[in-house]
């Protein structure tokens, strides 16, 4: 990423928010988390919020119209409200947390176990779709977070023995399907660990928002 853009992208008011997010969490849960949760976030802020320009009205009542009954989503979604005067809807502070959660420090073994299955990931792609990404673009660091995400949760659950996801498959035969197919095959030969449902949902849509084409 160009000096300039990170610079940018630092002093945004999505990163503010992030980054104070992320002390809240810090002291809510006595951890610590990974930099790159704070860019996460906020690039996530800054597609929600950017998405809803176009129908304010329909989200804002979409959002006060939502329930949350845990604490801390509803301070975090107070503290986003008192800062830019927008409600996000419960959907979009459970993936904030999801975030987290998935970023707070772990063993280093693990971190190393992180970074190959990540690598692995991207490799799949590249190779499935015959391309370099472009490492510089806003969709390609959303990418390989969310990539960065997913492969946390996998390992931790490879490392407390959970294998016991049912063999899934996409059907469909569009490139995103096939590619999202190809990992899960190459994870279930490699680490004897099957993908869920919804992981290879949250994996496919992914790759399409990548727009790859």
């Amino acid at each position: 990423m160009p000096i300039g853009r990170e610079m940018d992208i630092n002093q945004s008011i999505h990163y503010k928010l992030a980054r104070n997010i992320v002390k809240m969490a810090s002291v809510k849960w006595n951890t610590q988390f990974y930099n790159e949760v704070i860019g996460m976030i906020a690039s996530y802020l800054s597609f929600v919020l950017n998405a809803r320009e176009n129908n304010k009205k329909l989200f804002q009542n979409k959002a006060m119209n939502t329930r949350i009954e845990n604490d801390f989503e509803s301070e975090i979604m107070q503290y986003i409200y008192e800062k830019i005067n927008i409600k996000l809807t419960k959907t979009e502070i459970k993936y904030i947390l999801h975030c987290l959660k998935n970023y707070s420090f772990i063993e280093e073994k693990e971190d190393d176990q992180v970074c190959t299955l990540v690598n692995e990931i991207m490799y799949i792609v590249e190779k499935t779709y015959n391309i370099k990404l472009e490492e510089n673009s806003e969709k390609y660091i959303i990418f390989k977070n969310n990539i960065i995400s997913l492969s946390r949760e996998i390992v931790k659950l490879i490392n407390q023995g959970i294998k016991v996801h049912q063999e899934s498959k996409f059907t469909n035969d569009s490139k995103s399907n096939m590619c999202t197919n190809i990992v899960n095959k190459y994870i279930r030969e490699k680490y004897q660990y099957n993908l869920s449902i919804e992981e290879m949902k949250f994996l496919n849509d992914n790759i399409e928002n990548m727009s790859i084409n």
